[in-house]
């Protein structure tokens, strides 16, 4: 995308990020492209869309499970829980 970057205006996407602390969260985001004289580069505007899904209570993960899933994560979502559950899921 950087090497066609001056053919884009803006691009929008939804996807999972994890925080500094080691928490994830589900973001809904535009980049834009800033292309006004004295001013250059890309600015991101995201909304943090993690409480719309993901219910973290005992029946929650007790309909999860008898649904089929293999897992669930209560949220906030830890990084070393997601890479645990993918490693335990892989093997």
């Amino acid at each position: 995308m950087i090497g066609r970057s001056a053919d884009i205006l803006s691009t929008e996407e939804d996807r999972w990020h994890v925080r500094k602390d080691g928490t994830c969260f589900f973001a809904s985001g535009v980049l834009s492209r800033l292309d006004e004289p004295g001013v250059s580069g890309f600015a991101k505007i995201a909304r943090d869309l993690s409480e719309l899904s993901g219910y973290g209570d005992e029946g929650d993960v007790r309909r999860a499970e008898s649904a089929g899933f293999n897992a669930h994560l209560k949220k906030p979502i830890l990084l070393d829980d997601l890479l645990a559950v993918v490693s335990r899921l892989r093997h």
